[in-house]
């Protein structure tokens, strides 16, 4: 556990329990820095972070008085803990909405089907089925399902020297037969974002110089693989937060990291 938090501290945090409104209004702003990127990278919907950023500042003022506190990072706990519940009571909220414009029966299947949904089942199948056609074949030993709030859907991780391998596996042909890469996955099949196949950005299309790309992010860290599969060419990146807080502008280091992942890959001959 963190021990210390730059920018609050015990005194700051004991003054506003005290009432003293500076302590109070310092502390405020220092919880919505934390508190917002984290809620937006779950909902990514702008409005609906800020407004659920609100009832968690809320919260802290109404019970700062009772929580029982050794250090800043028990605070920023106890913050992440609080907005992650107002995440979920949201959608369940929602859900409760949305099932009761159901007929009867409509309802009764949906929440027979819901029911069925086991997150940890469904992730542990997405596990077997990454080391049954991707970790073994590669021989990545450390490459695991992400799962949990922290993860996006279908996200993986492992170290970067087997992001590595995966790169020279797939350019290789050794997943996926590079017919099927060049004709459909690397194809150009939407005009967002300058260009997106199935699952890569790509740019350069039909030329020695087609580069494609790809990243995710978290609330902590993000990622970026780029290609340039005709020249055997790869660039994997790793970011991540100092301290281990949510960065005030993950998509801003996400783009960051990715145009530094394609300054890379164009330096390599």
């Amino acid at each position: 556990m963190i021990q210390s938090d730059p920018g609050i501290d015990m005194d700051l945090i004991l003054r506003a329990r005290g009432g003293d409104r500076d302590s109070s209004t310092t502390l405020a702003r220092w919880a919505e820095k934390k508190v917002y990127p984290y809620l937006y990278r779950i909902t990514l919907d702008y409005h609906l972070a800020q407004d659920l950023c609100q009832d968690t500042l809320v919260e802290m003022a109404r019970f700062l008085p009772r929580l029982t506190l050794e250090q800043p990072g028990d605070l920023r706990a106890w913050l992440y803990k609080t907005a992650l519940s107002k995440v979920q009571h949201h959608y369940r909220r929602r859900r409760h909405r949305t099932t009761e414009a159901l007929s009867s029966s409509e309802r009764a299947n949906l929440e027979a089907r819901m029911a069925c949904i086991d997150p940890a089942s469904a992730a542990l199948e997405r596990q077997d089925l990454v080391q049954e056609r991707v970790a073994r074949p590669l021989g990545l030993g450390s490459m695991t399902v992400a799962f949990g709030f922290w993860a996006p859907c279908g996200g993986l991780q492992s170290t970067i020297e087997d992001f590595a391998r995966l790169a020279i596996g797939i350019m290789d042909g050794a997943l996926v037969t590079t017919d099927t890469l060049y004709q459909q996955v690397w194809r150009r099949h939407s005009d967002l974002w300058r260009g997106y196949g199935l699952g890569w950005f790509v740019q350069n299309e039909g030329t020695e110089e087609l580069t494609v790309r790809h990243g995710g992010l978290t609330a902590l860290t993000c990622s970026q693989i780029a290609l340039k599969p005709r020249r055997k060419n790869a660039v994997v990146l790793f970011a991540g937060t100092k301290g281990g807080d949510p960065y005030p502008d993950m998509m801003r280091l996400d783009q960051d990291a990715s145009r530094l992942a394609q300054d890379l890959l164009a330096l390599l001959k």
